[in-house]
């Protein structure tokens, strides 16, 4: 692991480069302090090793609740998002839809922080697939609920533009405006 840097520096010297006594002697001690690391390294660890086995099953816990909880939150996505059109409230369907927006920002953020401890802990990282699943789910249904609501106002528009001919003809041409009554 020095060889590399003991070449360096004979190569240096070769070339008549000044190399300060202090490097030298680094360089000469670092074998045994690389040996005293990795002993204290290992030592820490296996003082540390039950330590570390608790939390690493408190996290694979945590990581299992929180599955179930995800797969809990698809089920409501799935059963309670607005899938289905009603005429009525043309703002229901966006606040259920912002409601989910805010509860899955949430659950990524909770998720984020358990693949983080999960790779901490050297876990296998669950990948919380149903998450971007709902993501997904709740960005294609705005854009239908955004293409509904282009609908409806194109509608609207078309039968106030009607309402508006059929007036100003019953208005301006009474024979018109008999013949429809």
């Amino acid at each position: 692991m020095f060889q590399p840097l003991r070449d360096t520096v004979a190569l240096l010297k070769k070339w008549g480069e000044p190399v300060p006594d202090e490097v030298l002697t680094g360089l000469d001690d670092a074998p045994q302090k690389w040996a005293g690391v990795k002993k204290q390294f290992y030592s820490t660890k296996e003082r540390l090793g039950p330590a570390q086995d608790a939390e690493a099953k408190r996290v694979r816990k945590q990581a299992d609740d929180f599955t179930d909880e995800v797969l809990a939150f698809r089920e409501n996505v799935k059963n309670n998002g607005p899938f289905d059109y009603k005429t009525g409230d043309p703002v229901k369907p966006y606040e259920i839809l912002r409601k989910f927006d805010q509860e899955i920002n949430d659950m990524e953020k909770r998720a984020s922080f358990l693949v983080e401890m999960q790779d901490l802990f050297e876990l296998s990282v669950t990948p919380f697939r149903d998450i971007a699943a709902c993501r997904r789910d709740i960005v294609h249904l705005k854009s239908c609920w955004d293409m509904v609501g282009l609908i409806e106002n194109t509608f609207d528009e078309f039968k106030a533009i009607i309402s508006s001919c059929y007036l100003y003809n019953a208005k301006h041409n009474p024979q018109i405006g008999r013949a429809h009554v």
